[in-house]
């Protein structure tokens, strides 16, 4: 039975050896297998920190996009106000010119003179066209010049006018 219980460790003891040649195969391999588990370790490194770059950059663009979104909104809102005292200008000018029309005879005579000061139309009468020397009274070419200047300033709608003399 000692002999069995010998032959039976001996079994025992040679089905749990492996071959040197197979430890130094398997040993090999393990050592090969950590290096590319190192290997993939560190790509997947590099990976995470070019995601965080990547997403760091997309909080930029985000934040920039939504900037230049409020700066194109503003440059609208002035864009748009502009519009409006460009047409506002555009119908001032209109005015003043069918003004100018109207009075076309009476400034090519020099009875009347239109200047433009600090953005306001000055109609310029002179005395000697409205009153004979001398006298209070409107002549008759006066009242024909105010009754014409007056018919074009009637047709310049929503506008203050101011009389000085």
């Amino acid at each position: 039975m000692f002999r069995m219980s010998i032959l039976f460790v001996s079994l025992l003891a040679l089905t749990a050896c492996v071959s040197n040649g197979t430890h130094n195969e398997l040993k090999d391999k393990y050592a090969s297998l950590e290096q590319q588990h190192q290997e993939a370790t560190n790509k997947i490194n590099e990976l995470e920190t070019i995601i965080a770059k990547l997403e760091q950059d997309l909080g930029k663009a985000s934040a920039n996009k939504k900037s230049m979104a409020n700066s194109i909104q503003h440059m609208k809102e002035a864009l748009q106000a502009e519009s409006q005292r460009k047409r506002e200008i555009e119908k001032r000018l209109a005015a003043f010119r069918r003004l100018i029309q109207k009075v076309k005879k009476l400034t090519d005579a020099g009875d009347l003179s239109i200047q433009i000061k600090d953005g306001r139309m000055v109609v310029v009468l002179p005395s000697d066209v409205l009153f004979k020397s001398g006298s209070a009274s409107l002549s008759s070419k006066g009242t024909e010049t105010i009754q014409i200047v007056g018919a074009g300033l009637a047709e310049i709608p929503e506008k203050q006018f101011q009389i000085e003399g």
